[in-house]
């Protein structure tokens, strides 16, 4: 099949760390989790990590795509 893989981009919303994924703002990881949960996991998930965001956030939102079973995870630092 010829699916994207879905694009979480992790960014600071209001200063406050934020994961948006698709039309869903998720200010937390278990948020983030449910969301990825439903979603299919063989096109893989690219982390897009916004300037000025701790890097704890951007780690966090590569261990959640794996705790939701993809298997490819690409990290992208925005420039």
């Amino acid at each position: 099949e010829d699916l994207e893989p879905q694009i979480v981009k992790v960014e600071l919303l209001e200063g406050n760390p934020t994961y948006t994924i698709g039309g869903n703002i998720c200010h937390d990881k278990k948020e983030l989790l449910e969301v990825l949960a439903n979603l299919p996991t063989d096109p893989g998930v690219i982390i897009r990590v916004g300037n000025n965001v701790p890097v704890g956030f951007a780690i966090a939102a590569i261990q959640i795509a794996r705790d939701a079973k993809f298997q490819k995870v690409t990290y992208v630092p925005v420039q």
